[in-house]
């Protein structure tokens, strides 16, 4: 085959066996160490590099999916004694655009069990949709996992928000854990006990597999409840505590878009001293070039109330806001994950930013909204509801909990001509959060614009923690070799 015939991408299997050579990198005796790896001439390399968005184009000098902990060890080593830069991924979710020289792919460990009815035990490589269908499906069982969230604007048939049943784990773990039920029962690090983690080798130790909870290790049990699992090791299994989820009101608001400066303001103003049984998100969206905004809630139901009751305790505490309000009967939390999470409309390009702020600037997003709708294709700006059980808990290295919201960017597109204008309005978006003045980002969504980055520095996904963070990083991978992989330098 004549190579200058050939496209840039096309080359890669060529150049990359030169590059291999030059790092005294052996396939074939990789090829005996793992069970599964991949280089750029084999057939299913292409299929194994991408990630959910198009918008990560990563060419690694291969990939490796373990699945055992003897072969975690067995690559951090490798990576070490050649001197790769590595990557960790689970669900292939990722706003960074760094391309490792090997990607390590959790995605073969992804077995869940239950114990003793309420203790779950879920493998690094498993994703959110997989433990849900595992709990209501299987099991047949009620209980809220505390991974993502997920909410459906049933005004706007195309709008769907919240955590992607493809999200790994033990990322989103990590990072902290965000769920629909939030300000009731916590994040989802507030109910971890455990980690088995892989830790990177020293200058005196290979790579060891240690469990890591609160009285083993517990400088790093705090770590890895919110400093992102990346930064520290591979973590292969993780122990966290479930619970029956009971009965839930899902309810909604819908308003006219000529009121949306006005209902942001006074939604933003009163939902946070909602009681803690509230859990509720303001969509702000731009889908098939009209504005929407719309509100989404969870009530979940004290055992004392009666249905009936709880009807109406919804209804009193919304109803000020106005606008179509829709509060229907109660239903079990597993039932309307089940019913819902289906509806999820995906793209093949898309980029998410958050933002912890204390208060939200109605015109700067009625302004960025108006300005989307050059665009052609959708934007969403979330307006989540932080606080109740949240700030009242002290776990985790997790620094935000006293933040009135989680505000995530989205934009999202299908076709390659769209990307420079939704990423452009992306960046202006976030910009413009930061110039209010944001408290933090969420750490499983680091920042890819360079200037933006370089501003605000990795403290940024951290807050107060940071320092500490370093120390303990620093003393976990003394190497740095997972420093490429993660946001802690």
């Amino acid at each position: 085959m004549d190579e200058i015939s050939l496209k840039t991408t096309e080359l890669w299997p060529y150049n990359s066996k030169q590059i291999i050579e030059q790092k005294n990198v052996n396939p074939d005796k990789l090829k005996l160490k793992f069970t599964y790896i991949y280089f750029p001439w084999d057939k299913l390399y292409d299929l194994e590099r991408n990630y959910y968005s198009l918008t990560i184009q990563q060419r690694p000098l291969f990939i490796v999916q373990p699945i055992n902990t003897h072969e975690i060890e067995q690559i951090l080593d490798y990576c070490d004694e050649k001197n790769l830069k590595l990557r960790i991924c689970n669900g292939r979710h990722s706003t960074q655009l760094l391309s490792p020289e090997v990607l390590i792919d959790m995605s073969r460990m992804d077995k869940i069990r239950l114990e003793q009815g309420n203790i779950l035990y879920i493998e690094g490589g498993a994703r959110q949709g997989q433990v849900n269908e595992f709990l209501f499906r299987q099991c047949k069982l009620n209980h809220y996992p505390h991974l993502g969230h997920f909410t459906y604007g049933k005004i706007k048939k195309g709008l769907s928000t919240g955590t992607a049943e493809s999200v790994g784990v033990s990322g989103l773990i990590s990072s902290c854990g965000i769920g629909a039920l939030r300000r009731t029962l916590g994040l989802t690090i507030d109910v971890v006990e455990g980690y088995r983690i892989t830790i990177p080798p020293t200058c005196s130790s290979k790579a060891k597999t240690i469990y890591v909870d609160s009285n083993s290790y517990p400088d790093l049990f705090w770590a890895l409840s919110g400093g992102g699992a990346a930064n520290f090791g591979i973590v292969s299994e993780i122990k966290l505590k479930t619970s029956d989820a009971g009965k839930v009101i899902e309810y909604s608001i819908s308003w006219d878009w000529k009121d949306a400066g006005e209902i942001i303001d006074l939604w933003s103003r009163t939902a946070p001293s909602r009681p803690k049984e509230f859990t509720e998100e303001m969509d702000i969206s731009k889908t098939s070039n009209e504005l929407g905004i719309n509100l989404q809630g969870i009530y979940l139901i004290p055992k004392c109330q009666t249905d009936e009751e709880a009807v109406n305790t919804v209804k009193e505490n919304i109803k000020y806001l106005g606008g179509e309000q829709d509060v229907p009967m109660p239903s079990k939390y597993s039932s309307i994950y089940l019913n819902l999470v289906q509806e999820r409309q995906y793209y093949n390009f898309s980029i998410v930013q958050t933002s912890f702020v204390n208060k939200i600037n109605s015109q700067d997003i009625v302004n960025l909204m108006n300005l989307s709708l050059s665009l052609n294709e959708d934007v969403v700006i979330e307006l989540e509801l932080m606080g109740g059980i949240i700030s009242e808990n002290s776990k985790g290295s997790f620094g935000f909990r006293d933040c009135n919201f989680f505000v995530p960017i989205s934009s999202r597109w299908n076709r390659l001509e769209d990307s420079e204008s939704q990423r452009n309005w992306i960046e202006l978006a976030l910009s413009t959060f930061v110039k209010e003045g944001i408290k933090g980002s969420y750490v499983g969504f680091p920042i890819p614009f360079d200037k933006l980055n370089t501003s605000l520095g990795n403290e940024i996904y951290y807050g107060k923690s940071y320092p500490e963070l370093v120390k303990i990083k620093n003393h976990y991978d003394p190497k740095g070799l997972l420093t490429y992989s993660g946001t802690i330098n």
